[in-house]
């Protein structure tokens, strides 16, 4: 019994600091690609703005190598996760949380049949 009602404590403890972290993560990952976005726009105006007034195409070149770096940046960017595990981390959690109630269960199951078998 102390096992089972331990394990939804354990599940809070190690979810609530993550949840933090999550948000901490999720924040700054919003920042950061709120912040390429704007360059981005900065320097699509600056080309735009250099079209209009027929401006050396040596400006737009450097322009252009700018804009698909920002593309590269923020293509990585939005691939960064927001929570500070993965999947296969969050399966072994999960696995080690829930196997202690699997042998509880398994043990009543053999005790229960070997109780009928013998009473």
């Amino acid at each position: 019994m102390g096992t089972t009602s331990f394990i939804p404590l354990f599940i809070i403890v190690f979810f609530v600091p993550l949840g933090v972290v999550h948000n901490v993560m999720a924040d700054s990952k919003r920042d950061t690609l709120k912040e390429l976005c704007d360059r981005y726009l900065d320097i699509s105006n600056a080309v735009i703005h250099k079209i209009k007034r027929k401006q050396s195409d040596a400006d737009l070149v450097v322009h252009k190598e700018l804009i698909e770096m920002l593309d590269g940046m923020y293509e990585k960017s939005s691939k960064v996760p927001v929570w500070p595990f993965d999947t296969k981390t969050l399966a072994k959690f999960f696995s080690v949380t829930f196997a202690p109630i699997g042998v509880i269960f398994l043990e009543s199951f053999i005790q229960m049949l070997f109780g009928k078998l013998l009473g």
